[in-house]
């Protein structure tokens, strides 16, 4: 990455974005690293319990906020609506983790139940957020935001259960104030789905030879990474049903997953890269390493524990990743889109953690099953075509043309704009495009679809009479001319 994309990237850095690590922290202290453990059943401790019935719960709603999309994304933009679901999922978080109640299992798996209704909503909240950044963005800002998630567990779970419980139920409503502020606009229908895109979510018959919908190939590689990671799940909470606290074995992980996907979103020069890579990579850790546990009684725990974290937190953050940027990518509303991914990831993880839990006693057998699922995924669902994620980073002379902007060149393009009737919106492209901005970047910038800055570009080549770049250039330039003639200072 050129130095001058890097002070650009830093030039727009909006810390509210971060609050997605506030809901990844909560997930942390509630569910994949909990802290929250009273008791336990068929071998299993009580937060995996939980967060398998969370899990559950949780799919019905993905599945409507799908197909049921235009209500539903009307509904997230009311803010009593969204704070309700913030405050449910407060109170369910009390329920599962309070410890005076930790008799009352029926009351515990009811929280555990609540949280698993409500918190979709933020879910989805955050990824209609991060579908408006730029890949690269979406890369750093959620690497931080793990970062972030890691450090308030660190925190919160150095205090007593009791702090610890109330502290946990407060993180969702902290998570959806930061969503309120990371933009200056809210959720409106400048930001609803895009009429010009296509209806159509998923395309049954194409195994990935487009991007534009969704394909059956991915949602089914999809699946199955989140079958083997619930699975890993089950046994990890077998191996450790209290957690961890060696430091080394709960934050270590984590912070090397988390810096290594912040540096490759930092610093790699790159154009494309290929997340099934990464995926394969992770499963391969976890997979692999689940088979000598089994085969040797359990020996060398701590090692396992600390490779298998890697993996864990690796497919975590990369299906975040991934998911956004298919959302982003796909001709149809994102927001569908994204809780349609994320209703089939749930649905492969309660698949796994069931699977886990039936097969508690064979973690040889598990593994093996594993390692047949990452041979067909590797080979068959994940290809190359359908988990790359294509930057198209500003250009340096691209940076310096956009921060170079006079006040001389901003009059031309305004006196360009009342002469050919060119709209506020198309203004704003005529600017960008005149002083070499590409269409992924104006798209990025404006925030705006991919087809939405194409119709732009049609128009003003249309009112502008005028049928390529180099003529807009010259026609800039040549207004640029008239404003200089007439200003004051010549």
């Amino acid at each position: 990455m050129q130095s001058e994309e890097l002070a650009f990237l830093f030039k727009r850095f909006n810390v509210h974005y971060l609050g997605y690590g506030l809901f990844w922290a909560w997930v942390f202290l509630c569910f994949d690293k909990s802290i929250f453990f009273f008791w336990d059943y068929l071998g299993l401790a009580s937060t995996m319990l939980a967060h398998l019935l969370s899990l559950l719960a949780s799919i019905p709603v993905l599945c409507l906020a799908t197909f049921l999309y235009k209500p539903v994304h009307r509904l997230l933009g009311n803010r009593a609506f969204t704070v309700s679901m913030a405050l449910l999922m407060a109170v369910g978080t009390l329920l599962n983790t309070l410890q005076v109640l930790e008799t009352m299992h029926a009351l515990q798996m009811a929280g555990a139940v609540l949280t698993g209704l409500a918190s979709p909503c933020l879910l989805l909240l955050w990824g209609e957020r991060y579908g408006e950044l730029e890949p690269r963005q979406n890369i750093v800002y959620t690497a931080l935001s793990y970062l972030v998630a890691i450090l308030i567990f660190l925190v919160i779970s150095g205090l007593d259960i009791i702090a610890s419980s109330i502290f946990s139920s407060l993180l969702p409503l902290l998570s959806f104030l930061s969503h309120r502020y990371c933009h200056k606009t809210s959720m409106t229908e400048e930001h609803a789905p895009s009429p010009q895109k296509s209806t159509t979510i998923f395309d049954w018959h194409s195994w990935g030879e487009s991007r534009s919908v969704l394909s059956l190939r991915i949602l089914c590689g999809l699946f199955v990474v989140m079958f083997v990671y619930g699975g890993a799940l089950v046994y990890h909470s077998k191996i450790f049903p209290g957690g961890t606290t060696h430091f080394l074995l709960t934050a270590l992980p984590v912070l090397l997953v988390t810096l290594g996907t912040l540096s490759f979103g930092l610093f790699m020069s790159k154009k494309v890269i290929n997340l099934g890579t990464g995926f394969r990579f992770s499963l391969m850790f976890i997979a692999a390493l689940f088979i000598p546990l089994a085969l040797l009684d359990q020996s060398f725990t701590e090692f396992s524990e600390f490779f298998a974290s890697v993996g864990i937190n690796l497919i975590e953050i990369l299906t975040w990743i991934l998911l956004v940027y298919l959302a982003r990518a796909s001709s149809a509303p994102r927001f569908p889109v994204f809780a349609a991914c994320y209703a089939v990831a749930h649905g492969g993880m309660a698949a796994g953690e069931l699977a886990g839990i039936l097969l508690l006693d064979y973690m040889l057998v598990f593994s093996v099953l594993s390692i047949c699922a990452l041979v067909v995924l590797a080979g068959f669902f994940f290809t190359d075509r359908e988990t790359i994620i294509h930057f198209d980073p500003l250009k340096p002379d691209e940076l310096s043309a956009g921060a170079s902007k006079s006040g001389l060149m901003e009059h031309a393009v305004e006196l360009i704009a009342v002469e050919h009737n060119l709209s506020e919106r198309e203004q704003e492209v005529f600017s960008l495009w005149a002083t070499g901005y590409g269409a992924k970047a104006i798209e990025s910038k404006l925030i705006i679809s991919a087809s939405t800055v194409k119709t732009h570009i049609q128009h003003i080549y249309e009112k502008c009479d005028v049928h390529s770049r180099t003529e807009i250039i010259g026609l800039l330039e040549a207004y640029s001319a008239k404003a200089e003639e007439n200003s004051p200072s010549s």
